[in-house]
């Protein structure tokens, strides 16, 4: 063909198709069996394929599929599907763009000017960038290769595998020297980090959730990976601490009193009442002191929002296994409620609750701290079974009574049992108006030190919870 060459439809040329001037355009699917040369631009709509060698002295659009068996040479090539080349692929000064169905070259392929794959590109020998690349080589996905030369600078995706790179330009000496991409050497000094100051940390005797304590203000870093427990209330994730979340997240409250460890918690009964999902717990000891421990620390925290959750690990009376957050405890009549969306219920339950201290509802990768400061701390499991691991209390004093006495005649109780009066001498008046006073000393012990807690001799510090690792 000296001139132009259109086609409404398929062509197919049993030997070589040679378009001289003006350029080709095929609507249909363009099948030769030998040689494709055409000297300015070629537009397929639909797919091409060359038994042969391709050679296009303009530019190539092809709409659907490019299967060449040959060579390829052309200034510009565009292929909105998928380019499989058997025989290389050679851009000499134009652009190669590719859709998402990728690029691949059997052989080697050079590209002398910029290249954009959206797609995976796949090398089986080198790839050679011997133009100007427009800033990187950008690959939305994996690159597999031999080994890739780059003329300016080369980006390849996390997860990429490349068993050598070399570059003249980015760095000047020496000279195609064998290079690591920046995300193996980043992942390289990550993880050697990582694993000397675990060692180093792990020599060091302290496990993961160990709370420790300190008289200075240190922040969390590669080198001193703990938390302060001393701040406000505090939400970790797994990203940042991945030792110590997985440890929180799966630590339920235990009931210790007596020297076992009860950690589940049996309902007796379940009511649904305007989307919100009461439980009723059996009558023992152990659930008895956990919910008037939890009682007690709902209110050291001073309301339901942001607090505690509870969790049926298996389906309870048709409710499904979930961790849902408290909002309401009534330890005498041994219910808690949870936020609940479904139909007005009620009845018979057999099943078990936990409690995990750290858990948020709704989410398997963070965790929720809560602050201790101005806190000491009491070994929980003692008999009655009011200290709980993790649980917080307000302070008190002991019950106790006050005497009064006048003179040495009349000795006058009172507390809570009510007025008592033992006489030996003298008379007694049925009207009586007496009270007590500040505080004074015994005459021995000192002036009495008063304040707003009852506290024992003490040094202020600061908790910390020891994490283990810490990634920025």
């Amino acid at each position: 063909v000296a001139g132009a060459a259109t086609t409404q439809s398929t062509l197919t040329a049993g030997g070589k198709l040679t378009i001289n001037a003006g350029g080709a355009e095929i609507g249909g699917n363009l099948d030769l069996s030998g040689d494709l040369s055409v000297g300015q631009d070629a537009t397929i709509t639909n797919d091409l394929n060359v038994g042969a060698n391709l050679d296009v002295s303009g530019n190539a659009v092809i709409d659907g599929d490019l299967s060449v068996a040959g060579a390829l040479q052309f200034n510009t090539i565009e292929v909105t599907s998928t380019a499989e080349f058997n025989n290389g692929l050679l851009v000499s000064g134009g652009n190669i763009t590719a859709a998402a169905g990728g690029i691949t070259v059997s052989a080697g392929a050079t590209i002398g000017a910029n290249a954009s794959v959206t797609g995976n590109l796949s090398v089986g020998g080198n790839l050679s960038l011997t133009g100007q690349v427009s800033g990187s080589l950008s690959v939305a996905s994996n690159v597999l290769a031999g080994g890739l030369l780059a003329g300016a600078s080369l980006q390849v995706a996390s997860g990429a595998i490349v068993n050598e790179i070399s570059t003249d330009t980015t760095f000047a000496s020496p000279s195609n020297s064998a290079l690591p991409t920046e995300f193996a050497v980043q992942a390289y000094v990550t993880q050697a980090i990582n694993t000397a100051v675990n060692a180093a940390l792990a020599a060091a005797g302290k496990i993961v959730g160990e709370i420790f304590y300190l008289d200075d203000w240190v922040e969390p870093s590669l080198s001193f990976p703990a938390l302060r427990l001393n701040d406000a209330d505090q939400i970790i994730s797994v990203a940042n601490y991945p030792l110590l979340h997985p440890y929180l997240y799966a630590k339920p409250l235990r009931y210790t009193a007596g020297g076992g460890s009860v950690v589940d918690f049996p309902v007796t009964n379940y009511s649904i009442a305007s989307n919100v999902l009461t439980w009723t717990l059996s009558n023992t000891a152990a659930v008895n002191a956990l919910l008037a421990a939890l009682a007690e620390d709902q209110l050291v925290h001073g309301s339901y929002t942001n607090w505690l959750t509870v969790t049926n690990e298996a389906v309870i009376a048709g409710v499904p296994a979930d961790t849902r957050a408290i909002t309401n405890i009534n330890a005498g009549a041994r219910t808690l409620s949870v936020a609940y969306t479904a139909a007005n219920a009620s009845g018979a339950a057999t099943g078990d609750l936990r409690f995990y201290l750290h858990r948020i509802a709704g989410s398997s990768t963070q965790a929720r701290l809560f602050q201790i400061a101005g806190r000491g701390l009491i070994t929980a499991g003692d008999a009655a079974g009011e200290w709980i691991g993790g649980l917080r209390r307000r302070d008190r004093m002991q019950g106790h009574r006050h005497n009064y006495r006048d003179g040495d005649s009349t000795r006058v109780n009172s507390g809570s049992g009510g007025a008592e009066v033992a006489g030996t001498t003298g008379a007694f008046n049925t009207t009586l108006s007496f009270g007590t006073t500040n505080p004074v000393s015994d005459g021995v012990n000192g002036t009495p030190r008063t304040g707003a807690t009852t506290d024992i001799r003490g040094l202020g510090v600061y908790a910390y919870i020891w994490a283990r690792q810490f990634v920025p």
